[in-house]
């Protein structure tokens, strides 16, 4: 007999928050659906429930494509999610909600020795020590940590003056990176695991020193590179848990890049497997926190890119108008694109 789907449970201090007192002042109800799904775990259609509005009404509204600047409606969301009227009217200019300091798990330190670890142990891993991986996470699980980069910002890192590398060898480490890539997508799994892995290593130990900001900047975004190739190779083996803490690890780092479509671009790859895992709402969640990182930037390739994922999913939920409606966004997108476009 099924279970009865538990109503979804606001905590009691969430509106109390700053963060979430400078969202409700700027009636950003985009990102006000955001918090209260980290907060909770919920589903959009949760969330469209407890505010009379549809699913997709939600996708859009979080995804920068549609605005909710209509007072009733905005009281409707307000009641619904149990947030206090009063906070319609600031008393204050509505702040710019960004995080001032990393969370656990996000900052310079924890995406060195996290790669530094998990490096190390599956360099030293034997073909029958492989056989063991580690869980794989799905759904909520997997989705909620990730949330965290729609608002983190790089950490400012300190750089005393000294030897550094210089742009030679970050252009060097970056045709690397892209080798290791180019050779992934050609071999698939026949790519041999520890090579990629042992350079991805030998960047990581790059960034235990201290360097000029650009050269950390690239340093992390060849690192983000590296970790989802790293990601693939493993995933192909069907090493799928380690897979995962690759490919979470290389958006914490493309996130210190400062590189939203890189991270956009490894949200998009765990959103393929996850379905492929047969965890579809958790493919669909990935592709839409990846649209939603990347809505204010000007990136029409990617954007198609992404839409024609999301539309893939929604054909296999058998919701025949949202995938529609996500293709014809990804005909317009990619309609928009021009020479020297990111791909």
């Amino acid at each position: 007999m099924p279970q009865p789907r538990q109503p979804l449970v606001i905590p009691d201090n969430l509106w109390d928050q700053p963060r979430a007192r400078a969202v409700c002042a700027a009636r950003d109800v985009g990102r006000i659906f955001l918090l209260v799904r980290t907060a909770t775990g919920a589903s959009q259609s949760e969330v469209a429930e407890r505010t009379g509005l549809t699913q997709p009404d939600v996708s859009a509204i979080e995804h920068g494509r549609r605005a909710v600047t209509t007072l009733t409606v905005l009281e409707r969301i307000f009641r619904g999610l149990g947030i206090p009227l009063d906070r319609l009217t600031p008393t204050t200019a509505p702040a710019t909600v960004v995080d001032s300091h990393p969370g656990p798990g996000w900052g310079p330190a924890h995406i060195v020795e996290g790669l530094e670890q998990l490096t190390v142990r599956d360099l030293m891993l034997g073909r029958r020590d492989m056989l063991t991986d580690t869980a794989m996470l799905t759904g909520a699980a997997l989705v909620t940590p990730l949330r965290r980069w729609l608002s983190q910002n790089p950490t400012p890192l300190p750089h005393r003056s000294g030897r550094s590398i210089g742009p030679d060898d970050i252009d060097s480490l970056a045709t690397t990176a892209t080798a290791f890539r180019n050779w992934d997508v050609q071999f698939g799994g026949g790519l041999r695991r520890k090579a990629v892995v042992g350079q991805l290593n030998e960047v990581v130990d790059l960034l235990h020193s201290t360097h000029p900001p650009d050269v950390h900047t690239e340093l992390y975004r060849v690192t983000a590179d590296l970790a989802e190739t790293a990601g693939n190779v493993l995933w192909d083996s069907g090493q799928r848990g380690r897979a995962q803490h690759y490919f979470t690890l290389g958006i914490k780092a493309a996130s210190q890049a400062g590189d939203r479509p890189l991270a956009a671009h490894i949200l998009a790859t765990m959103a393929v497997q996850a379905v492929e895992s047969g965890d579809l709402h958790g493919g669909l969640d990935l592709i839409q926190l990846a649209q939603h990182g990347i809505r204010r930037t000007p990136m029409p390739r990617m954007t198609a890119m992404l839409a024609t994922r999301e539309g893939w999913i929604y054909a296999q939920l058998g919701r025949v108008q949202d995938c529609h409606r996500a293709i014809g966004y990804a005909e317009e997108a990619f309609a928009d694109t021009r020479d020297g476009d990111a791909p």
